[in-house]
């Protein structure tokens, strides 16, 4: 995975404006959370098989808007 740290916060405003949560890439981020935090949950299940027993004490989130995977 990569990431371009060049991008600017112009640019990071642009990409990530109000449209972007709502309407955009998502309907309505904040009013759909339950359904957000739903799918994270499967997500979670999936990686806790990936990975030995105990060993899933800690995560980073990169990207995580309004941070409702790590809620």
């Amino acid at each position: 995975m990569t990431a371009n740290m060049e991008i600017d916060t112009d640019q990071l405003k642009e990409i990530y404006s109000e449209n972007y949560f709502k309407g955009e890439e998502y309907l309505d981020y904040l009013n759909d959370k339950n359904i957000i935090q739903k799918s994270f949950i499967n997500r979670i299940k999936i990686i806790e098989k990936l990975i030995p027993e105990n060993s899933f004490l800690n995560f980073l989130e990169i990207g995580c808007a309004y941070g409702f995977f790590g809620e």
